[in-house]
């Protein structure tokens, strides 16, 4: 079930979903519109290994914007804290964000049930 944005609204209000903070700016017909954090994290090493723990890099996204370079993976975070006991919670990129070849969270849209915080991103603009 995909809720619609009146729906989203009363669960918000009523604790059945933990959005914090919540704007009701960013509700949408059938979604709420969540916000990238100002740290993006990149891998340093040419090689990223599933087994080892990889070394990153923090930048920030100042107030004039950050370009992200094709071809590099950006972690990110959202700045609200999300979650459901009740709903598993969708994350998917918008399609404003599409058409400007980023692609968000390629691998992991889908949220667990009781999980309450922040997400983390994965970011990758499309190379050409």
């Amino acid at each position: 079930m995909i809720l619609t944005g009146p729906e989203i609204s009363a669960a918000a209000d009523d604790g059945r979903i933990r959005i914090h903070p919540f704007s009701p700016e960013q509700v949408n017909p059938n979604s709420y519109n969540i916000r990238l954090g100002p740290t993006l994290l990149t891998y340093t090493a040419p090689v990223i290994d599933a087994y080892e723990l990889n070394p990153t890099q923090a930048v920030t996204i100042g107030s004039e914007g950050r370009v992200l370079l094709p071809g590099e993976l950006y972690l990110g975070h959202t700045v609200e804290e999300v979650g459901s006991d009740t709903f598993v919670p969708l994350l998917f990129g918008r399609s404003s964000v599409g058409r400007l070849g980023l692609f968000v969270e390629i691998t992991a849209p889908i949220g667990d049930l009781g999980f309450h915080g922040q997400w983390t991103l994965m970011l990758s603009p499309y190379a050409r």
